[in-house]
């Protein structure tokens, strides 16, 4: 990695966490945080089919856990859409930039494709995935709990 190649790297990372110097921060706090607040939604789900006496109240909770997770899904998917969108906009504003013949269009480039390669990296999508195992196993419960009221044995 040549000095240029540093300094680019620096500048995505502090574009996109300025608050540290450490690139690897925020994927380890989003994955941290990410994990305890899953674990603790967990805990609070159970709590609530536990104190369940009536079928309705089942089937209500269970209902509203999977209404939850589906627009949390899509709030997600509309989130990771939106930005690969903005980055694929500042690739073709760079483009544009380089039919103007603009001297500086070749720093953007770099500077655009260096904060593409953090952001869909392998540590930005753990998160994700984190939460989609979570909203998974949520779901799966509901499921099971809802199946339960409908169909007592």
């Amino acid at each position: 990695m040549t000095d240029h190649d540093a300094q680019v790297q620096q500048r995505a990372i502090k574009a996109l966490w300025p608050s540290s110097e450490d690139p690897a921060f925020p994927f380890k706090t989003f994955t941290v945080w990410g994990l305890l607040a899953d674990l603790i939604a967990l805990g609070v789900i159970l709590a609530m089919f536990r104190v369940c006496t009536t079928p309705f109240e089942t089937v209500v909770i269970a209902g509203l856990i999977l209404l939850y997770n589906r627009v949390l899904s899509s709030v997600v998917s509309i989130g990771r859409a939106s930005l690969d969108y903005a980055l694929d906009r500042e690739v073709e504003f760079v483009h544009l930039l380089r039919l103007l013949n603009d001297p500086e269009a070749h720093r953007f480039e770099e500077d655009i494709k260096e904060a593409a390669r953090i952001v869909r990296s392998r540590k930005a999508n753990v998160p994700y995935h984190i939460d989609s195992v979570f909203r998974a196993v949520t779901s799966l419960i509901a499921l099971w709990k809802l199946a339960a009221a409908i169909w007592p044995q």
